[in-house]
């Protein structure tokens, strides 16, 4: 198994704290499989964190809670979907 990272302060509020916001990873197992994990700090539209698998035996995907379980990608420009919420502690407030 071996890995190469590589990580980078991109918010002005970080800057100079030795705080890194972003991060990427990429993995390759003994298997020759493939990984890579990108984190990051920041989002725009609220707190984001996601996990998808692909593999030979398909794919499985834990995504963000919303207020709505559709999502249009319709073209280039992007989604538009439900809410995301804001924090970590509005997103899992019950756990």
């Amino acid at each position: 198994t071996e890995g190469l990272g590589r990580r980078r302060t991109c918010l002005d509020e970080l800057k100079g704290s030795g705080v890194d916001d972003t991060c990427l990873v990429i993995v390759k197992f003994a298997s020759g499989a493939l990984a890579s994990i990108d984190n990051s700090r920041f989002a725009p539209y609220g707190y984001d964190a996601r996990c998808e698998v692909f593999g030979r035996g398909g794919q499985i995907s834990m995504n963000n809670p919303s207020t709505s379980a559709v999502i249009l990608q319709a073209n280039r420009q992007g989604a538009v979907g439900g809410v995301v919420d804001e924090s970590f502690p509005q997103r899992y407030a019950q756990a």
